[in-house]
């Protein structure tokens, strides 16, 4: 048995919208992102089913149930304003595009900080991770890139789960190039205070034995 779909896209525009998130029936203006026609939601709270969509005419579309969830991934990174790219560390940010072509590729999502004008690529690998040639050219740009792999993510996932891997979830994203120095300038500054104290500590210890002499 195929897989149920539980994603749609919101007629007239890009957003994905999740099964739970909408209106029953028709009322759900959804349609399929695979073939474009009509969906139904399945989801009255009266019904036992397990909710889905279905397309309003018959069909063998299985529903681009990973296109759906590369899209809304990429919504949820544009829709936020920080990630987190390792421990303790977010990357906050003011400006957000998706699918932009740069000289000769298109990163799914660049993410700025337009008052520092820092930036990062992010990657989201649903069913492709990034090759070595595209890694090649984001590294020939000097620009930060973070892969966040959604391979394994059960494609029922409802929204709000989904944004918590890709927000926070440091288990599933690696940091494929790193030209700008915002987290080891952080990483130093907490050296410079480990540093500092470590010298306090010295020095009221010479204070002490001098002191006692």
């Amino acid at each position: 048995m195929s897989a149920k779909i539980t994603l749609g896209k919101i007629i007239g525009t890009e957003k994905i919208a999740h099964i739970s998130k909408v209106e029953n029936g028709l009322k759900c203006n959804c349609e399929c992102v695979e073939c474009g026609e009509k969906l139904i939601a399945v989801n009255n709270k009266n019904n036992k089913r397990e909710i889905h969509f279905r397309h309003e005419i018959e069909s063998d579309c299985k529903g681009g149930i990973e296109t759906a969830l590369h899209l809304l991934a990429k919504q949820i990174v544009a829709e936020n304003n920080s990630i987190r790219l390792a421990d303790n560390k977010y990357f906050e940010y003011s400006k957000s595009e998706i699918e932009v072509t740069l000289s000769d590729y298109s990163p799914d999502v660049i993410i700025e900080k337009t008052e520092s004008n820092q930036k990062w690529l992010i990657e989201l690998a649903v069913t492709s991770f990034i090759g070595t040639e595209k890694l090649e050219k984001i590294k020939r740009d000097n620009l930060n890139c973070l892969e966040i792999d959604l391979n394994k993510v059960d494609r029922k996932i409802n929204s709000s789960e989904l944004k918590e891997l890709i927000i926070n979830n440091l288990e599933n994203r690696t940091i494929l190039n790193q030209e700008n120095t915002e987290i080891d300038k952080e990483k130093s500054d907490e050296n410079y205070w480990v540093y500092a104290i470590g010298i306090l500590i010295a020095f009221l210890g010479f204070r002490r034995l001098f002191k006692r002499k």
